[in-house]
């Protein structure tokens, strides 16, 4: 796991033959005096065997294999969404919500495109999240919901999170029709909403490439940095678990007026 790599990054970085009996001890000993529970370090230290018997037993199959070269976090591009944009993809998803369609003799309707949107444009939650939320999760007394991060070392596990007027008047109306909506039930009748957010673009004459689901995030969080919002309330905001991450998005904006000011000499 990656808090396990965390923890025996300097035993990860040697050969599986130079690890010794003195490099584990050493390693007990500092997470001891780390205040760790022996249980803890137990833990670990099996997670290591493990990892180290697998690349033992598969080791013809990997030393040959060409890993994938990972983006560094400062190598990712992030999306700045014009308003202008920013208003022709609202317009068009909520056109795009009053369409329906036929799976057999059953009428579906694509109702939920409108609130899932707006939802992700005003809080710069991610794809993943927005799509499990369910209605237990919904204040709308207190305009605030739950976001549950899963398997997202990046995000903070669970974060609530508030609401601006419109995606607390969309969510409000997506409820008021769904009136027999139990508590348990999801928000949002889809598990993926790539092709959708591909439909808007295209009905708001955006090249569908140019943006993707994720990029509603971006946007939110380039918003916040331009108008000056606190740091930490991006954060949070963002429900980054290390600043680090949210300063990525701050350095951004600051990068792009810097660009808009250079334009003047």
């Amino acid at each position: 796991t990656h808090s396990s790599y965390l923890a025996l990054k300097d035993l990860y970085k040697v050969r599986i033959s130079n690890i010794d009996k003195a490099k584990i001890e050493k390693y007990q000993a500092e997470e001891t005096l780390a205040g760790k529970k022996a249980s803890t370090i137990n833990r670990k230290l099996r997670e290591l065997k493990y990892l180290c018997l697998w690349a033992s037993e598969h080791y013809d199959r990997l030393k040959d294999y060409q890993y994938p070269k990972y983006k560094q976090l400062s190598e990712i591009g992030i999306q700045e969404i014009p308003e202008d944009d920013r208003n022709k993809i609202i317009d068009a998803a909520l056109e795009h919500s009053k369409e329906t369609y036929f799976i057999g003799d059953k009428k579906c309707d694509m109702g939920y495109i409108y609130p899932l949107i707006v939802l992700m444009m005003y809080t710069g939650i991610r794809p993943v999240t927005a799509l499990g939320l369910i209605w237990r999760d919904i204040n709308l007394k207190e305009k605030k919901f739950l976001a549950r991060h899963v398997n997202n070392r990046k995000a903070k596990t669970t974060s609530w999170l508030y609401l601006a007027d419109a995606p607390y008047q969309a969510l409000k109306d997506w409820k008021d029709k769904n009136p027999n909506a139990k508590q348990d039930d999801k928000l949002f009748p889809v598990s993926s909403i790539k092709k959708q957010f591909k439909s808007i673009l295209r009905r708001a004459k955006i090249d569908e490439n140019k943006y993707s689901p994720y990029s509603l995030r971006h946007g939110f969080a380039m918003l916040l940095a331009e108008k000056r919002a606190d740091p930490i309330q991006i954060q949070n905001a963002l429900t980054h678990a290390d600043f680090r991450t949210t300063q990525h998005y701050i350095d951004a904006q600051e990068k792009t007026q810097r660009a808009a000011m250079a334009l003047l000499d």
